[in-house]
């Protein structure tokens, strides 16, 4: 399943329709985090941490809206190889194939 979706994304252009949904999204996610001043705080306060730039929390969205369908296919095409992967099954406790990972 995992892999067709994969598959897709490195072949097929994403619609811009889709695209235009998901950028929205993120944008909305990222524009949420920033109404509050907690919200405000935590990000410039993680982008610090994380970048050394606490401003980018203010410049994320700009970066969601130059993305291109073009964009979409070089990434996939480079990060959703089949080749260095890592798969991670997670399993409940007390069910056989569980018990035979230990």
């Amino acid at each position: 399943m995992i892999d067709d979706a994969f598959a897709l994304l490195r072949t097929d252009v994403v619609g811009e329709e889709e695209l235009v949904r998901a950028k929205a999204r993120l944008e909305l996610g990222a524009l949420q985090q920033l109404e509050t001043i907690p919200g405000k705080a935590e990000q410039i306060g993680f982008y610090e941490t994380v970048l050394g730039d606490p401003a980018h929390a203010f410049r994320r969205v700009e970066s969601f809206r130059r993305v291109t369908t073009g964009d979409l296919r070089r990434v996939a095409r480079r990060y959703l190889g089949e080749v260095g992967r890592t798969i991670v099954r997670v399993l409940p406790e007390g069910t056989a194939t569980a018990e035979a990972a230990q």
